[in-house]
């Protein structure tokens, strides 16, 4: 059998976050802590590119409420928001019924089959968003999962001729002043593969590298594929979730796993499952 980079027996559950995992969009309770009407807020940022437009400037319409949080701040009504303010909005999320203790539920239930553990299969839960990453590390979710991709904003944006100083300040306390990173449609391709191949979790592997599909971390569904290289979301992903039952019913999470283990398996190459097919099968009767 073909040595390879990693042993390909982990699962990743890839989540959206805004009307995925919360029924609201996260900026709520940041809205609510500085009293700014949030439909107000939304009207202006969905109304930016076509008066942008006008003027002759061209705006990328994912970043557009991320320049406007930021004129909020010059402006006075979001003044002084800092990268701790938002994670400390994050704690006021609410989430639907059954999370986040479905994670780790669904954890335990891959962590505690027998015909799992011989071969060491786990899952890891990834949320992808759109979103503000400060926000989600403060949620009551951000335990419980395994990485976060969202955006991010720099405080104290450093200096012309910083180069030249011998040492740079640090503040305890300021304000955001620049976009750091962009989740948008596009970008959430980038951090898919990123999860597919284990840039996340070896910084030596380069995403935009050609990488063998059997040298990957974590296999990537032939329906997902075909979806990121046409351009499209996988299947699935952004789309609305129906709200959890209050109540999770442990059959229901075991047929839904049991769903999501057997399409992994059926699409692990052939030379990589060939040693583990027989006793697989016999672990399940």
């Amino acid at each position: 059998m073909a040595t390879t980079l990693f042993t390909q027996n982990i699962i990743a559950c890839i989540w959206d976050f805004d009307k995925t995992l919360i029924p609201d969009y996260m900026q709520s309770p940041l809205f609510r802590r500085y009293g700014i009407d949030e439909a107000t807020f939304w009207a202006e940022t969905n109304a930016l590119v076509g008066h942008y437009q006008k003027r002759g400037y061209h705006l990328a319409p994912e970043i557009s409420y991320l320049n406007h949080l930021l004129t909020y701040v010059l402006a006075g009504p979001l003044s002084g928001l800092s990268n701790q303010t938002l994670r400390a909005c994050g704690k006021d999320i609410a989430f639907y019924p059954g999370l986040p203790s479905f994670f780790d539920l669904a954890k335990t239930f891959v962590a505690e089959r027998p015909e799992y553990q011989k071969h060491e299969i786990s899952l890891e839960h990834y949320i992808v968003s759109t979103g503000i990453a400060e926000m989600v590390r403060g949620s009551a979710i951000a335990p419980h999962v395994d990485g976060i991709w969202a955006c991010e904003f720099i405080e104290n944006p450093l200096q012309p001729g910083f180069l030249r100083q011998n040492e740079l300040s640090i503040e305890a306390a300021a304000g955001i002043a620049q976009i750091g990173m962009v989740i948008d449609n596009t970008t959430k391709t980038r951090a898919i593969f990123e999860i597919n191949k284990g840039t996340n979790k070896n910084p030596a592997i380069d995403v935009n590298s050609k990488m063998a599909q059997a040298d990957r971390r974590i296999v990537l569904h032939p329906q997902a594929m075909r979806d990121l290289t046409q351009g499209r979301a996988p299947s699935g992903m952004g789309a609305a979730a129906p709200s959890p039952t209050p109540a999770v019913d442990p059959e229901v999470v075991r047929v839904a796993l049991q769903e999501v283990i057997d399409a992994w398996w059926n699409d692990e190459p052939e030379d990589l499952r060939e040693d583990l097919r027989d006793e697989l099968q016999a672990s399940r009767g």
